[in-house]
């Protein structure tokens, strides 16, 4: 038999920790969660086995693989959209194509007990595909079985009504290869179509399903607190312990575990807890991960939280575990057990700081002040004009070469042709098409009314002594190449092309990412599809993005409505979450977040 382990969830609701880490390979007691099911495997005897990755995580994930387990014979494969476990399996297809059955199990949940074995026995009874199931209180979360006899007949994912029994799909099982891949090749699959089950496959092509009942503990890795809860199961399967240095007058009690490298200072309480980094003298800690080569400062007290890799959290910090939401993906779920706070790798926390319940830090911040909300940052969005150059104050001189332009070739003044074209964009300024707010369509409305000719030159005059006189805003040049650690985009109602030669004038260019602007959109701002636009090309959330521009009602307002963090720049309405007079503001903002 061979097996493919399913380890390409991008972890988005994982936050901080899957930002620097896969999620398969956060480490508990010592070892990442997918070494756990390839052990499984090989315990019952499968050492075929084949991991199905996403693409960007498959180099760090093959290599610690290959170093952990250099005798075995591993296969990699890469999923390249998130289209399902099903497809994921299908991606490993040529690992198994040839095979008459095939094991799958997902690498992102553990068990309180090991399933390969008991589905393995189920497979040699009843010489068929197998499905893994277990009861549940609310089916419509799930995938629910329909039985007949000692068969399943059905698997319906989340049935919203008349649930066709409360026995849900376990991430393990084994597939006829043949009804798979055939059933499968037939469907559409894209990120628009509801996922299926893959043993569902199976019974389309006419298989038959057997099935065991699963009756223990489980957790899927989805979640910031999970990592607490998959670390109290794994605790409870395999045991605690400790390997690394504790000093005679600190406790440890049997549901936790030491590192090898880890070193426990003196008069140290430890209960519940994973350590595998340095806890001084004096602290208290419970319910809670303390990752490798993190140091916890002297006489400090924390309850339900975790750090990861190489934090350096000061001496006298506190966090005290309690019923709270907690920030997942894009938004606030409330945890279902006490937590503390979740702390991404390679973070600094100053001495005699304290942290509400539930709060979340991303990797690389450095904290000198109480952790009262969280620190998301992983994306600065600007608007451009009068926010990143001066376009306000060299328009108006650009427009009258335009008007000179035109007059060269006629007998109106320029003074008198300023005033027609500003009587036509007058009508215009609140026309939500873009076409009709563009410069090159308001001359040649000029052009028609006063029958002047050749409205290009006369933007192309337009164009020259604005970029001639266009200036980045003062200290802009100095912040954003101290940003790179983060994610920028723009918003513009500027067309593509029009952007384009302004940022590439000024140098500005290469520091941004994406781009949204008013042609792509098809309408002037404020528009929410333009917020809504730069965050999913950025691969971020609202409320981790700040948006820094110059026009509250234009730039700010709805992207505050979606939950991001706004900074009004020059303006003084009052309503934006920060207002700056200079970048030197925003650098000071952006350190604190």
């Amino acid at each position: 038999m061979k097996a493919v382990l399913l380890a390409a969830g991008s972890g988005t609701r994982l936050r901080p920790f899957s930002l620097t880490t896969p999620k398969v390979m956060i480490p508990f007691l010592g070892k990442p969660l997918l070494f756990y099911h390839i052990d499984e495997f090989l315990e019952a005897g499968i050492t075929e086995i084949a991991v199905v990755c996403a693409a960007e995580s498959i180099g760090l994930i093959e290599k610690a693989t290959k170093k952990a387990y250099p005798k075995l014979s591993i296969s990699f494969a890469v999923q390249k959209e998130q289209l399902g476990p099903s497809h994921a399996i299908y991606c490993a297809k040529d690992f198994f194509k040839d095979d008459d059955f095939v094991m799958f199990k997902y690498a992102d949940s553990m068990h309180s007990e090991a399933l390969v074995e008991r589905t393995l026995q189920t497979h040699a009874h009843q010489k068929q595909s197998v499905v893994c199931l277990r009861k549940v209180e609310d089916p419509s979360r799930y995938g629910i079985a329909r039985l007949e006899g000692a068969q399943v007949v059905e698997l319906v994912e989340k049935p919203k009504e008349n649930p066709p029994s409360d026995l849900a799909v376990v991430g393990i099982g084994i597939l006829d290869a043949g009804a798979f891949l055939s059933a499968i090749e037939s469907d559409d699959l894209s990120v628009q179509t509801k996922e299926v089950i893959p043993q569902q496959y199976v019974l389309r092509s006419n298989g038959s399903l057997a099935y065991w009942e699963y009756s223990g503990g489980r957790v899927d890795l989805g979640k910031p607190r999970d990592i607490i809860l998959a670390h109290r199961l794994i605790v409870g399967r395999f045991g605690g312990g400790i390997q690394g240095s504790v000093h005679p007058s600190a406790m440890v009690d049997a549901r936790s575990w030491i590192g090898p490298d880890a070193r426990i200072g003196a008069h140290c309480t430890i209960s519940g807890s994973s350590v595998e980094g340095v806890v001084e003298e004096g602290c208290k800690i419970s319910d809670s991960v303390v990752m490798q080569a993190s140091v916890v400062g002297s006489n400090s007290t924390i309850q339900g939280s975790v750090f990861a890799e190489g934090c350096k959290i000061g001496e006298g910090f506190s966090v005290n575990s309690a019923k709270a939401s907690v920030f997942v993906r894009n938004g606030y779920e409330p945890a279902p057990i006490p937590v503390g706070c979740f702390v991404g790798s390679k973070t600094s926390i100053g001495p005699h700081l304290h942290s509400m319940p539930g709060k979340v830090v991303y990797p690389g911040r450095t904290i000198t002040s109480p952790i009262s909300r969280d620190r998301l940052l992983r994306a600065i969005i600007f608007d451009a004009d009068n926010t990143l150059y001066n376009t306000g104050e060299v328009a108006h001189d650009a427009d009258i070469a335009a008007m000179h332009a035109f007059s060269a070739s006629s007998t109106i003044t320029p003074e008198d042709l300023f005033d027609t074209w500003q009587e036509i964009v007058h009508k215009l300024v609140d026309d939500p098409d873009p076409r009709k707010r563009h410069r090159m369509y308001s001359y040649g409305l000029l052009a028609q009314s006063r029958e002047l000719k050749n409205p290009q030159d006369a933007f192309k005059h337009f164009l020259n002594k604005l970029l001639n006189t266009l200036r980045p805003m003062p200290g802009i040049m100095q912040l954003l190449p101290t940003l790179s650690g983060f994610k920028l985009g723009i918003i513009s109602e500027d067309t593509t092309d029009m952007i384009s030669y302004k940022l590439m004038k000024l140098g500005l260019r290469s520091y941004f990412s994406v781009i949204v602007t008013a042609d792509v959109i098809g309408h002037m701002k404020p528009d929410v599809r333009y917020f809504r636009a730069v965050t999913q090309a950025l691969g971020v959330s609202a409320p981790e993005c700040l948006f820094v521009g110059d026009n509250y009602k234009k730039d700010l307002a709805l992207a505050s409505e979606e939950g991001a963090l706004v900074c009004e720049y020059g303006g003084n309405t009052g309503k934006a979450d920060y207002t700056i007079t200079t970048f030197d503001e925003l650098a000071e903002i952006i350190n604190e977040l």
